[in-house]
């Protein structure tokens, strides 16, 4: 209990700190919104005043009036009562000068104080800079609170407070505003907590920035072997000197393609012009393939079906256990447990589920309360990836090392606290998103449930390194996202922990690349390599950054919580400054490698091509109710995510087993099929299983067997 009440503490420590976040979002968002919707009114009236302006100026600056006559055609022009109703009009929409929002987060304030004052008491902010003019005003703030007193007093710290807030909280009667100073408090106190410049003692995501670190006497021991594994030289300017070089090597060999031309890559004047790769088309045997593999496959298979013959080729219930250790289990209860899997992953629920199945609804609730929950998903999930992973034909759409990840957003209708908008997906309501990795061979290893707008890419690592310390045989070597999931940090992070990182990157010949020296470059590409990059601050903090690369590998610290804290002011923190320095050259090696090799863009994008269609496939089985998500808690929606991840698991091991048996019946039956065209041909086809509907989860049958293979063109029967 002790343990227990301990972590609750951190955890609930660590949902104060995201509520207080999450609130002033909000309440910037609404201030943001209402200044929009400000300009929008006032648009006509301020067009008005724009063309009496001009009206004015045209009279004022007339070259055939005198000075003398200047003033009377000014008022015959503009009549005075028209004059001072325009001021009047000028009072009333007249802006600050900055045209900010800052004014209407003032109408915010009392809203803010129904919670932020018990909310500062009840935790401890901590800095490691001296006489921190932040803890200052806290403590200031904390004191007013107490007393009731509503004036700031004179000797209040100022030092926290923005200079685009300056004006607004220097407005008030006693000199210092005391609603605009305390929300200036509260607006830097989130941003610092944000950075890690200031952490909560006893939280967990919102420590001190130097505890996720190996401690200096681990990292003093570790230092050598790490840098040997990785390949890296322990010293700073050793590593820049190696990336000059290659730099180097890659800059005149992209020149030279430059000037053979010829391909989609190629400068327009001093602009770099990426056109798109010709003969990406797939060939016309892959569609008759699968025209082909369709005519074998059996006509109709259930879903439940799929479940039962891949967790009777891997057995991927038997780590599905009950919360307080039960291991035995009767063959009603495993029923109930599909079904409570597939209640989940269509979005039915319990409820519907049990209806369309004639399962007992206590049952399959009992089945989703004891034994769905995050430890046996990912468990029953690593087996299903294991066994599709030793299928032979597995083997020609990857080796398990190359993986993408991408995020699929869901609406949310239920109020719920991880929930966020985004009017591209959601329109007026609210929503999160489901980040999904999967390999090169169709099986997805990783689900997380993120907010809607948070960057991707900061969580892929998560999952990478979460593979190994879990019973599963894949070796993830290179990842890709779009371009949404990647940022110049995360180049460097990827290298520092030893591996590959290779984005489809948007408007590629818009990236700003970066060089080491001031070195003669080749004439041609000068011009897009005109930023240096800082190696200074690279070689100055090289340890440091190993010392990164090293815990997060090691598992001392959870790779997208390090690199929030450093991605959210880079410029504040130096490790951070020095990790953007060092992923610019590394970003800088992968875009010129990028442009001149086909194979690798070819590579990528079908990389990312196999998540879409993985995303094609989840909302295909996550059909009912739309695909909305009717879970408030956070557990609850992360245990459906698995749900879903599991049975489109199921489904593409199942299709990645019966394409193989397909092909060897088609091959048997005289059809030249290359594999080539297998591995354009993916485990995803739903066209033969019926997802919806009956459900009934007989164990004791397997699924109906495949087909006759069709007899090729031009034969005969003897």
């Amino acid at each position: 209990m002790l343990a227990f009440g301990s972590d609750r503490l951190v955890g609930v420590t660590d949902g104060l700190v995201d509520l207080f976040d999450k609130l002033l979002a909000d309440t910037n968002a609404k201030a943001r919104h209402r200044l929009g919707e400000y300009r929008q009114s006032v648009a006509v009236a301020a067009n008005d005043k724009v063309l009496l302006l001009a009206e004015i100026a045209r009279v004022l600056l007339d070259p055939d009036l005198d000075d003398q006559r200047r003033l009377q055609a000014l008022f015959e022009a503009v009549p005075k009562d028209r004059l001072a109703a325009a001021l009047a009009d000028c009072d009333r929409i007249a802006r600050p000068a900055d045209d900010s929002h800052i004014d209407l987060l003032g109408d915010h304030y009392a809203r803010l104080r129904q919670c932020v004052p018990r909310w500062l008491e009840v935790l401890t902010f901590c800095s490691h800079r001296d006489d921190d003019e932040l803890l200052k005003g806290i403590d200031t703030l904390r004191e007013l609170n107490r007393t009731g007193r509503r004036k700031v007093p004179s000797d209040a710290p100022l030092g926290f407070v923005p200079k685009t807030w300056l004006p607004f909280v220097m407005s008030g009667e006693d000199r210092v505003s005391r609603r605009f100073w305390e929300l200036a408090l509260l607006w830097r106190l989130r941003d610092r907590l944000r950075s890690g410049d200031v952490w909560v003692a006893g939280s967990r995501r919102y420590a001190d920035p130097e505890t996720y670190l190996l401690d200096h006497t681990t990292w003093a021991g570790l230092r050598t072997e790490y840098c040997q594994a990785l390949e890296r030289p322990v010293a700073g300017d050793e590593r820049t000197a190696q990336l000059g070089r290659d730099l180097g090597d890659e800059l005149g060999s992209f020149a030279s393609m430059l000037e053979r031309g010829g391909g989609p890559v190629r400068m327009d004047g001093d602009r770099l012009v990426v056109g798109r790769d010709l003969g990406d088309d797939l060939p016309a045997s892959v569609e008759q393939l699968k025209g082909l593999v369709l005519k074998v496959f059996p006509k109709v298979v259930e879903l439940p079906e799929v479940v039962i013959a891949v967790d009777a080729a891997c057995g991927f219930s038997e780590h599905l256990l009950h919360g307080v250790g039960a291991t035995s289990r009767s063959p009603a209860l495993l029923t109930h447990l599909y079904a409570a899997i597939l209640a989940q992953a269509t979005n039915l629920g319990p409820q519907a589920m049990a209806r369309a199945s004639g399962l007992s609804y206590d049952q399959i609730a009992h089945a989703t309360a004891w034994y769905l929950r995050d430890e046996t998903l990912t468990a029953a999930i690593d087996a299903i990836i294991n066994y599709h992973h030793r299928l032979p034909v597995a083997r020609l759409w990857g080796d398990g090392t190359f993986s993408s990840s991408d995020g699929q957003r869901f609406p949310v209708q239920v109020k719920a606290l991880n929930a966020g908008a985004l009017p591209r997906y959601f329109g007026l309501g609210r929503g999160i998103s489901v980040l999904t990795s999967v390999t090169d061979h169709y099986a997805t290893y990783g689900t997380r449930v993120i907010p809607a707008r948070v960057r991707e890419g900061l969580f892929a690592l998560d999952e990478i390194f979460a593979l190994r310390d879990r019973d599963s045989e894949l070796a993830i070597a290179e990842h890709t996202t779009d371009t949404a999931g990647f940022t110049d940090l995360l180049f460097g992070a990827y290298d520092l922990v030893g591996l590959t990182f290779s984005p489809r990157i948007r408007d590629l010949a818009d990236q700003r690349l970066w060089r080491t020296d001031d070195t003669d470059l080749p004439a041609l590409v000068r011009p897009l390599v005109a930023n240096r990059v800082n190696t200074e601050r690279i070689v100055a903090h090289w340890d440091d950054l190993l010392r990164l690369g090293a815990s997060i590998h090691e598992g001392a610290v959870l790779p997208s919580l390090i690199l929030t804290k450093l991605q959210a002011f880079p410029r504040q923190n130096a490790l951070a400054a020095a990790l953007q320095e060092y992923g610019r050259l590394v970003k800088t090696l992968f875009v010129l490698r990028y442009l001149q090799r086909p194979e690798m863009r070819k590579r990528v994008g079908g990389q990312l091509n196999k998540g879409e269609s993985l995303h094609s496939l989840r909302d295909t089985v996550h059909f009912a109710h739309h695909g909305e998500v009717r879970h408030r808690q956070l557990a609850d929606q992360a245990a459906q995510a698995l749900c879903l991840s599991l049975v489109v698991n199921c489904v593409a091991a199942f299709n990645a087993r019966l394409l193989g048996q397909a092909v060897d019946r088609l091959r048997g039956a005289g059809f030249d099929i290359a594999d080539e065209d297998i591995a354009h041909l993916g485990p995803t086809m739903t066209a033969h299983i019926n997802v919806n509907g009956r459900y009934y989860f007989d164990i004791s049958n397997p699924p109906k067997a495949l087909r006759s293979a069709p007899r090729p063109p031009g034969t005969t029967d003897h």
